[in-house]
């Protein structure tokens, strides 16, 4: 091959130099690519053309990184040297092709200014890309094959599989599947340590993306029926699992904002949210539900909130913060203020909290009060 053109990437030093210098020995043209330019001397005295590279610093254990390559292939293009980027795609490292995504980035470039084999190998990679356009070309016996295989000892995939299926049936076919593996995650004692709280965690997002999904579009009151039996199972799950991360409370937070959503969608009645509140909050040991009453404020109005607060009480009482939850989702300023003690409003962090609540509500007067106080 001696007379072709190679381009390779991290040429300052260790395997990089030693291939451009064997190479340049065999009569190949080297393009020589890296960040320090000034350390390929040598590599120019015999004959390479240098050029430094000023994206990120590739992984060093490739070769030819995507980013390096991306940047001299840019470099190079308006020069119409094709035949330079046609060579360095044979180029592979720690077992992935380093330059296919370096390619793939060249494509915004005009068609007709590419190499012939540029094209081709272009039309290669974008035919191997994983998308749903490509899958689609399989074939449904072929992907109902390949499912199949990856699904064989699978319980998470296998579970999304037959939500699937069910959905496929209509709306009452996913509820009731949903339903059944809410059930089973309910009934289950099972401690789960770290290395399964990933499978606990898809399960739990493949139900809610069902219920906020095709659920919701087709029952807007049923989805709300069932994201509310999903949040009751927040205390018992985080009882029994190891919760590092926050991932499995963070998903059931984001839950609240799902519920406040789909029982807007729904137009719930006030009453009934009023109810499964109260018993939602009152067991709230892992800070789950901390945003539930901000969520449901606006779907309740002061009237719910105030029944909310009742139902509180008869479940065993209402904690300050609950009331001063409650007490600002009614816009209620004059109980909200009640709630602090002078001493109190002479902290800073609470003089302006409070303040900020205060200019919101239009009174810019007593909130400038509360601030010089703690000034003080």
């Amino acid at each position: 091959m001696a007379g072709s053109t190679v381009l390779i990437t991290g040429a300052s030093s260790g395997i990089g130099a030693a291939t451009a210098r064997m190479l340049l020995q065999r009569g190949w043209r080297v393009i020589a690519a890296a960040r320090r330019v000034e350390a390929m001397a040598t590599l120019a005295a015999a004959g390479a053309i240098n050029t430094a590279l000023t994206a990120p610093r590739p992984r060093a254990r490739y070769l030819c990184g995507h980013e390096s390559v991306s940047v001299v292939a840019n470099r190079l293009l308006p020069t119409r040297l094709w035949d330079w980027m046609v060579r360095v795609v044979a180029v592979e490292a720690d077992g992935r092709p380093s330059a296919s995504a370096a390619l793939r980035q060249v494509a915004p470039f005009p068609a007709d200014r590419r190499h012939p084999r540029v094209s081709r190998m272009l039309a290669m990679a974008a035919k191997r890309t994983l998308n749903a356009g490509n899958l689609e070309t399989l074939g449904a016996a072929t992907l109902a094959a390949l499912l199949m295989e990856v699904s064989t000892g699978n319980a998470v995939i296998q579970r999304r599989l037959r939500l699937a299926l069910a959905a496929a049936d209509g709306v009452e076919g996913a509820a009731q599947e949903v339903r059944k593996r809410l059930a089973a995650i309910s009934r289950s004692t099972t401690f789960i340590d770290s290395a399964k709280r990933k499978a606990l965690l898809a399960d739990l997002e493949a139900q809610q993306q069902a219920i906020t999904g095709p659920i919701a579009a087709a029952n807007p009151d049923l989805a709300v029926d069932l994201q509310l039996r999903l949040l009751e199972l927040g205390e018992g799950v985080l009882d029994r699992c190891s919760d590092s991360t926050g991932a499995v409370i963070g998903l059931f937070q984001r839950g609240v904002d799902a519920l406040a959503s789909l029982a807007e969608a729904a137009g719930t009645n006030p009453e009934a949210l009023v109810e499964h509140a109260a018993d939602l909050v009152q067991e709230n040991g892992y800070g789950l539900f901390d945003r539930l009453i901000p969520a449901l404020a606006p779907l309740l109005g002061a009237t719910g909130l105030l029944r909310l607060e009742d139902a509180l009480l008869e479940r065993g009482g209402v904690d300050r913060f609950m009331m001063e939850q409650l007490a600002q989702g009614r816009g209620d300023l004059d109980a909200y203020l009640e709630l602090f003690e002078p001493a109190q409003l002479a902290w800073p962090g609470t003089a302006a909290e409070v303040a900020g609540h205060l200019l919101r509500g239009g009174r810019a007067e007593e909130a400038l009060a509360v601030l010089e106080h703690a000034a003080k």
